[in-house]
């Protein structure tokens, strides 16, 4: 797990996941899109959401920018984020 999932899992109550095979999951939607992500954030609430925000936010300031791509389940008919 590399350290920005760390810190953010002993700072969120939902989970964060970095491994390959939850990665793997995730990077084909059904539509034509394929794209890794580095890390998941399944957030149970709207705190876990605004403290990932705030996160990136100052990751950024300090020049490492985090790009935030958020998601439904990916599987409507046009492979749309909806859940």
């Amino acid at each position: 797990m590399n350290k920005v999932a760390k810190y953010l899992n002993e700072h969120l109550s939902g989970e964060v996941a970095s491994q390959d095979f939850a990665l793997s999951q995730v990077e084909v939607d059904n539509g034509l899109l394929v794209r890794r992500p580095e890390m998941i954030v399944r957030a149970v609430n709207m705190n876990d959401i605004r403290k990932v925000m705030r996160f990136c936010s100052q990751l950024a300031e300090k020049g490492h920018v985090l790009p935030v791509f958020v998601r439904g389940c990916g599987n409507d008919e046009t492979g749309a984020a909806d859940e």
